[in-house]
């Protein structure tokens, strides 16, 4: 759908802020110590005191985010329990009752092994109401040769393990950033015409997008048709459920022990960094990756964004939403982490590289504070306003200025005072700021660090016993979190400014990233193994799988296009080569459950 090019116009000089910012801050850390030592200090302390508020406010929320993951396992528990005492004749009834909401799972691929895609449609097939709300929605581009033929091969595998499968086919739109972003909006946008076919009234949808390697939960969806359930039956709410986007926390335990442990410490820190970020106590917060929103919700916002600043398809969607509804939309976290796999390309130095491009793609988010500050100010004011900007500002800026002050300025001060440089002898009076209490201040921001890994470490190794049953690595890989030192310039840092910077060089162009390859080695968990219908012999089931080495249109990943794919897409558009926008199976709504098993 195309968005309103309004809403993008006049973001440059807003662009101008946090690359300002944060340039600032580094000539101000190690510059100004000389040309105006007092004023140093004090803005240092200043800095001092602003992080330990910050490192506060992330304890808590990790720790309200433990809570939350914690209380959700022990439901799904008992729910567990109760079904294996049930007998068949329940199982029936449950099928054939009418669910409060319908699950509409965009599947969002480009050039996907289909060992990957029957991995994550395999654990999907698993869920309990799997034929009953589940409807699976392939969002498949165009630009993919055998789109069509992969699609409809899947459909015929797995049709009869949900209540319905179709697939899109995503055609090139004027003006759009091609990639995942620009596929899911397609998906979405064309979800009515295939559920009206099934006899599903729009007002009881819920969007899904997923990436193609996501193995999403069971608990995931049971949890969030609870919640429906339960804001639905609550008459006092003054945010309607339609307007609430859901998001759980991200794990990446499929493949870890396959990758260098220092893309392994800097994916880990990053999941937690997104989880605590979720247990916010106002009500918004960004999903991450996979997001659930309500059919009737993105309908009255338009659908989702594809301009090229609204990369962050997963952010922009809940902030697209707060101010198209005039601050009546809300984020719900789901406490049910979805685990994906880690980046890898299969070579150690490439597998870095790899990561160093992806951080700069993911901080291309950043342009969403610019959107948000836009919207702010042509918008209708709202109470919730100010603290979304302030979440953006944390979210987006000092993401990297809190590295820069605690592995630049505290170091800074702390040898100054070592080599006892005359430039350190400050004014002592009373009330100026004593450099040892900003030291104090500034570990704060590592006992942040340090409980924001310990409970991601928490999370990880309950999920991945009562929730994915398989082990986790033992507790002296902790060893690993050593590498966030070198990590933290290498994949925060220096990408984040080169990001910032960059993105105010009109001739830069800012697509063209690298897509990173996802590769599975024999030998790991059967999660990661496909589910093939009874009897079936696949030749992708093979021992390594890899996903092409290119610069593509939409990979799960998000990552930009080659402008050559794009060519070659809009030039078969022009031939008439293209294939139906979607397709869609015959509807089943109870069928007779076929049996699966894991490929050898």
């Amino acid at each position: 759908m195309p968005y309103v090019k309004e809403d993008f116009t006049w973001l440059y000089p807003f662009k101008w802020i946090i690359p300002s910012a944060c340039w600032a801050t580094v000539v101000l850390l190690f510059g100004a110590l000389w040309w105006f030592p007092t004023f140093w200090l004090w803005f240092v302390w200043a800095l001092a005191i602003l992080y330990g508020v910050i490192s506060a406010r992330q304890v808590v929320r990790a720790i309200r985010s433990v809570l939350g993951i914690k209380a959700a396992l022990s439901r799904n528990d008992i729910t567990q329990e109760m079904r294996a005492n049930d007998g068949p004749e329940v199982l029936e009834t449950f099928l054939r009752s009418e669910p409060d909401c319908y699950h509409v799972i965009c599947v969002v691929n480009y050039k996907e092994p289909l060992l990957i895609l029957r991995a994550t449609l395999g654990k999907l097939a698993e869920h309990y109401s799997a034929k009953r709300d589940h409807i699976i929605c392939m969002a498949m581009e165009m630009a993919e040769t055998e789109a069509v033929e992969k699609a409809e091969q899947l459909i015929g595998e797995f049709k009869l393990q949900f209540r319905g499968m179709y697939f899109t086919l995503h055609e090139k739109q004027e003006g759009e950033l091609r990639g995942k972003l620009s596929n899911a909006d397609w998906a979405f946008v064309h979800a009515s015409e295939n559920l009206a076919e099934m006899n599903i009234p729009d007002a009881k949808v819920l969007m899904t997008a997923i990436d193609a390697d996501a193995e999403v939960p069971e608990l995931y969806f049971e949890e969030i048709s609870r919640m429906w359930k339960e804001m639905g039956q609550d008459t006092k709410r003054k945010v309607p459920r339609e307007n609430i986007v859901f998001g759980a926390p991200g794990l990446l335990e499929r493949n870890c022990m396959e990758v260098p442990f220092f893309t392994r410490a800097m994916d880990s820190c990053w999941m937690a960094l997104a989880m605590q970020q979720m247990g916010t106590a106002i009500g918004f917060g960004f999903p991450i990756s996979n997001f659930t929103v309500s059919l009737d919700l993105l309908q009255r916002i338009n659908f989702l964004d594809t301009h090229e600043d609204a990369i962050a398809d997963d952010s922009h969607v809940i902030l697209k939403a707060f101010f198209k509804t005039n601050g009546m939309a809300r984020f719900q976290a789901v406490w049910a982490p979805i685990n994906m796999l880690n980046l890898n390309e299969g070579n150690y130095f490439k597998t870095l590289w790899a990561r160093f491009i992806q951080a700069k793609r993911h901080f291309r988010g950043q342009h969403d504070f610019s959107y948000g500050l836009k919207q702010m100010l042509t918008t209708r004011p709202c109470w919730l306003t100010p603290f979304v900007l302030i979440k953006l500002l944390e979210t987006h800026m000092m993401t990297v200025l809190g590295p820069l002050y605690m592995m630049g300025a505290i170091p800074f001060i702390q040898l100054m005072s070592w080599i006892n440089l005359p430039v350190m002898n400050f004014n002592r009076a009373v009330f100026m700021p004593n450099p040892d209490v900003v030291i104090a201040f500034g570990a704060s921001l590592l006992v942040a660090y340090i409980t924001l890994i310990v409970s991601y470490e928490l999370v990880r190794r309950d999920c991945n016993r009562r929730l994915y049953h398989q082990e986790s690595p033992s507790v002296l890989w902790s060893w690993q979190y050593i590498a966030l030192i070198p990590d933290t310039f290498a994949y925060v840092i220096i990408p984040h400014m080169l990001t910032s910077t960059f993105s105010l060089i009109p001739c830069i162009d800012q697509g063209g990233f690298k897509v990173s390859a996802k590769v599975i080695v024999s030998g790991e968990p059967a999660s990661v193994l496909p589910a093939l219908p009874q009897g079936r012999k696949d030749a992708d089931a093979i021992s390594v799988v890899t996903v092409e080495d290119d610069t593509s249109p939409a990979n799960s990943s998000g990552d930009i296009v080659d402008p050559k794919h794009e060519a070659a897409s809009v030039a078969a558009d022009a031939q008439g080569t293209s294939e139906p926008v979607h397709r869609l199976p015959e509807p089943l709504m109870i069928p007779e459950p076929t049996p699966v098993m894991a490929a050898a």
